[in-house]
């Protein structure tokens, strides 16, 4: 569904519990994301592209179907090729 076509409610309530991950390593996809969150019941992952280059950004948003899920999911301790990955809400 694109985002367009959704009602402003609808795309409020899609939005409302988000996890910003830092600290990805240069390269990494979402599928790489979703594959280490796997047990999480994450919703989408969205690495944006940096518009000059269209290379990925260092940092991921995750989208969960509710709040207990979300908190989890921040809670998990997250470790890639040696280095930390942080979570935000």
């Amino acid at each position: 569904m694109y985002r367009s076509f959704l009602f402003p409610m609808d795309r409020e309530e899609k939005y409302v519990f988000a996890l910003k991950l830092t600290g990805l390593p240069f390269g990494m996809t979402g599928r790489e994301v979703n594959e280490l969150l796997k047990g999480s019941d994450a919703k989408s992952v969205v690495i944006p592209r940096n518009p000059k280059n269209y290379n990925l950004l260092k940092y991921a948003m995750v989208y969960f179907p509710n709040k207990d899920v979300l908190s989890e999911a921040a809670n998990l301790k997250l470790n890639i090729k040696g280095s930390s990955v942080f979570s935000s809400i």
